[in-house]
């Protein structure tokens, strides 16, 4: 088929901004070849949308349906998959969260049916290691100065403390009953795990290594994020079917707001307006207004949502809808649907650069 070569380069001058990818300073370090399987994939993604505008089939896309990289545990493959170069990582059985170290090589993911925590180089893409943690890891993040991570082992009702820079286990501290998902303060001082079958948040001082106290939630605290002050958790409670908004420094819960269980992801948005809470059982994306303190929409989403996470920027929310074996992308501003992006069998976590 043959198109005017004029109207081509046109059409592809008006999508730059597809060449380089966006979050990726400096290509972070990574390898030639996975910079060139992702150029490569955008490329053709602008020279198909031209050759649908010269023939009056569609007009040229403006962007990349996805401008960030993401990590995303595959429970259908027992692997890890990075987008938008889909290079597909080995893990193991179960796997839970996903986690990027704050420079954007290391990623964490847990594998809870092995007992595991892998460790990849994002920049090499290669496995570096496969931690021996407590039983049943399901949540595991790595702080905001990038020198430990923490895995929640729901088996054991412990978290291990893991040297990044060792990749070993220096420290398993007890915290209660079936520990499910870690959340960091933005100092880093403190990490809050959510117990699941205690009702309440671990408090874990990140220095000492030590449960320093706990926080109130509701029954069946899954997952959560914190505002960027460190002064809000907000805690998606599946068995009361709330989430919990709990004031860390007078240590109670100022409100509850309802929700349909169960729930999934929780993610707190840049500037702390917004959270956003994956209706796990109703296929939609819970927005939360944090100034009134109220729920205001419930946007359709997939089939099975679960992970979740918003842009650096806050522009766009990314959701593993893992029924349909996507990525769903949000546009911010109009809060609608943008894209969905294939990202193999049951995607179910998400891990962005700039908001772990």
């Amino acid at each position: 088929m043959n198109f005017p070569s004029s109207r081509v380069v046109e059409a592809l001058h008006a999508t730059p901004s597809m060449f380089v990818p966006r979050g990726l300073p400096a290509h972070r370090g990574r390898s030639m070849a996975s910079c060139l399987r992702w150029g490569w994939a955008l490329f053709l993604r602008a020279l198909a949308g031209a050759a649908l505008a010269t023939m009056g089939l569609g007009a040229v896309a403006q962007d990349a349906p996805l401008r960030d990289i993401l990590y995303v545990t595959l429970q259908g493959e027992e692997g890890v998959v990075e987008l938008p170069a889909a290079d597909r990582w080995p893990a193991g059985a179960g796997m839970g969260h996903a986690t990027v170290s704050p420079d954007g090589r290391l990623v964490f993911a847990s594998a809870r049916d092995e007992d595991r925590v892998y460790a990849y180089d994002a920049r090499a893409d290669a496995l570096l290691s496969k931690i021996d943690v407590g039983s049943k890891p399901w949540g595991v993040k790595i702080g905001p100065d990038g020198d430990v991570a923490i895995a929640a082992n729901t088996g054991d009702g412990t978290v291990s403390f893991i040297d990044t820079g060792t990749l070993e286990v220096v420290e398993t501290v007890a915290v209660g009953k079936a520990p499910h998902a870690v959340v960091f303060s933005p100092r880093g001082d403190r990490a809050y795990v959510t117990l699941q079958g205690a009702g309440g948040i671990a408090v874990i001082d990140v220095k000492s290594r030590r449960k320093v106290g706990e926080l109130p939630s509701g029954a069946g605290a899954r997952n959560a994020d914190i505002s960027p002050d460190g002064g809000t958790l907000y805690v998606a409670n599946n068995d009361s079917g709330d989430l919990a908004v709990v004031d860390v420094a007078e240590a109670r819960i100022t409100a509850r707001i309802e929700l349909a269980p169960p729930h999934g992801g929780v993610d707190v948005s840049p500037d702390g307006r917004w959270v956003y809470v994956t209706g796990s059982g109703a296929g939609t994306l819970n927005v939360i207004d944090t100034r009134i303190v109220r729920l205001v929409d419930q946007v359709p989403i997939g089939m099975g949502p679960n992970g979740v996470r918003g842009s650096a920027d806050g522009h766009r929310i990314y959701v593993a809808t893992g029924g349909n074996n996507a990525i769903t992308v949000l546009d911010v501003g109009t809060m609608t649907v943008a894209a969905t992006v294939d990202a193999g069998r049951t995607p179910f976590w998400i891990a962005v650069p700039g908001n772990p």
